[in-house]
């Protein structure tokens, strides 16, 4: 009976889990000057991924949105210092949506991993995606700069 329920739990598993087995293509995001946030374009097909790398500041806001024309695509994600295939992911698009927004508690590097389901990896689809990213508002008094491509919020970086 253990080994039906463990079996159950690790397939159930796998039905929620990003298809990470494929090439990863890592992009730093770079805001337009003067802009505090940008659209990502891209195109994944089976197990590939992306995995953008989006700077900002503790007490700034993030706001992430997948427009895409494949159901099974979605994006995680990471808290700085945080690696997809090794640490857990803050926001799971597959169980989360397809909409992020939140008050960062920690500045440094987020980073935004765009995939599709397992199911659709094996089938070898292929989703296009854009991906609105905006990083605004003023960082926390006291917060260490996380990089140069953090906008501070007033439109004029």
């Amino acid at each position: 009976m253990k080994t039906i329920l463990l079996s159950i739990l690790i397939l159930a598993g796998a039905m929620y889990a990003p298809a990470s087995a494929g090439p990863v293509r890592n992009v730093e995001v770079e805001f337009p000057r003067g802009r505090t946030g940008t659209i990502l374009n891209g195109r994944i097909e089976g197990y590939e991924e992306v995995r953008y790398a989006v700077k900002a500041r503790a007490g700034q806001q993030l706001s992430v949105m997948l427009d895409t024309d494949n159901l099974s695509a979605y994006f995680n994600i990471f808290a700085p210092g945080h690696k997809p295939g090794r640490d857990r992911a803050m926001f799971v698009g597959s169980i989360s949506g397809k909409r992020f927004e939140a008050v960062l508690a920690a500045g440094g590097e987020y980073i935004l991993q765009v995939y599709q389901m397992r199911s659709a990896a094996r089938r070898g689809e292929t989703a296009r995606y854009n991906l609105s990213v905006q990083v605004t508002g003023q960082p926390s008094p006291g917060a260490p700069p996380a990089a140069t491509n953090a906008p501070t919020g007033n439109g004029i970086d």
